[in-house]
């Protein structure tokens, strides 16, 4: 997956440029990355998969798995919130933050 995205960034930033011939030379180059994604991929299939082999996880690990997925997914929304607050410069007052930390707060 983060091959992929590499080669679509590169992609987009080559055909961005004034020079057509800066894509001609990473066309030319293309192929081998794509053999490199095409050999690591049958490396995981047929040496480490086999090698390691498929575990089944049990379903209340997997039920464990969607509690913890669906925890960490309020935690990322609630910090690109804040992340988002603290770039617009939009700061609550100083004792509104604590507050909120002390509420969510386990311990």
């Amino acid at each position: 997956m983060g091959c992929g995205m590499f080669f679509l960034d590169v992609c987009h930033w080559l055909l961005s440029q004034s020079q057509p011939g800066r894509f001609l030379e990473f066309s030319s180059i293309s192929p081998l990355l794509g053999g490199g994604f095409l050999v690591i991929l049958l490396i995981r299939k047929y040496v480490v998969i086999l090698r390691i082999g498929v575990v089944k996880f049990s379903p209340a690990r997997k039920a464990r798995l969607v509690k913890f997925s669906i925890v960490m997914r309020v935690i990322n929304v609630v910090a690109l919130i804040l992340g988002f607050v603290a770039a617009m410069n939009l700061y609550p007052p100083p004792y509104v933050l604590p507050q909120i930390f002390e509420k969510i707060s386990f311990c």
